[in-house]
């Protein structure tokens, strides 16, 4: 992003950008509202399309990002190409610790808020549901934990990368943007089913979407008053290196487990799996074309 003029550009038209790109994140969220994750087979094909994307994403996407952001900071291919394998399995072994330190954090409360065995009166109401264990559910708020924080670390630079694209043309701004929104839909469902299964609460599953979707305007905003001077291209790198390491971890380690066990003949969650890989082509596809 170095040395892009950005000082014609229109501010607002560029937040407004990053921000419906950002919120697409809620439209996967209402997916999960319209389907009945309470049954075992749709929740399963919910988490294996979820892990599809997360998995697609990282290995197509944001490492070749990482690796090209060591290279914009001067490093030769095979540096850059170590540099960013060193900081995506930084982030696999980062998320490996916050997941040890959540389930001792966890189990240590685990008689507050929501994770008591008494499920709330919404998930009450789902007929002839057996209600998940509080071992099930403190799983299911952790890995919506991790799903969320690794949406919001991909949506904060793309953020930074809409906005500044928009104020150096307006005119690829909004294909830009819509081609981001397409992508952030399937990671709000990441994000949403398992708050969504693991609460009853549709309002909370929609909250925590939308939150994650929040960080790709807030990056517009931080990249329009701060960060476009400050961040450099190694920077970059080690964000996205980090970010593809946590969602490695998230899609093989949290979700594909888990929707095998509400699939133990994987009778639909790997061709889920493999359908959410192709969701996220086809979107990335579309980026690359915009």
């Amino acid at each position: 992003m170095e040395g892009v003029d950005i000082s014609d550009g229109d501010p607002g038209f560029a937040i407004l950008l990053t921000l419906l790109a950002g919120l697409a994140t809620t439209i996967g969220a209402a997916i999960a509202f319209c389907v009945n994750t309470d049954d075992n087979r749709v929740f399963a094909i919910c988490l294996g399309v979820s892990a599809g994307v997360m998995a697609y994403v990282s290995f197509s996407e944001i490492l070749d990002m990482t690796n090209q952001s060591f290279q914009d900071a001067n490093l030769s291919a095979r540096s850059a190409f170590t540099f960013g394998t060193l900081t995506t399995f930084a982030g696999i072994l980062l998320a490996m610790l916050v997941e040890f330190i959540g389930m001792k954090c966890f189990h240590r409360h685990a008689g507050e808020i929501v994770v008591s065995d008494a499920p709330e009166p919404e998930a009450q109401d789902m007929a002839g549901e057996k209600p998940l264990s509080k071992s099930e559910r403190l799983n299911m708020l952790q890995m919506a934990t991790f799903s969320g924080i690794a949406v919001a670390l991909h949506n904060f630079p793309e953020g930074i990368a809409t906005f500044i694209s928009t104020m150096a043309d307006p005119s690829f701004g909004p294909a830009m943007a819509f081609a981001i929104a397409m992508h952030n839909i399937p990671e709000g469902l990441a994000v949403a089913a398992p708050i969504k299964k693991a609460t009853g609460s549709k309002c909370k599953a929609f909250f925590w979407a939308f939150v994650s979707g929040l960080s790709e305007p807030l990056g517009g905003l931080l990249g329009w008053l701060v960060l476009k001077d400050v961040l450099g291209p190694a920077t970059y790198g080690i964000f996205y290196g980090l970010t593809a390491g946590i969602m490695i971890h998230i899609s093989f380690k949290k979700m594909l487990p888990t929707a095998l066990k509400y699939d133990p003949n994987n009778y639909y969650t790997s061709y889920s799996f493999f359908a959410g890989m192709a969701l996220m082509a086809i979107s990335l596809i579309a980026f690359r074309w915009a």
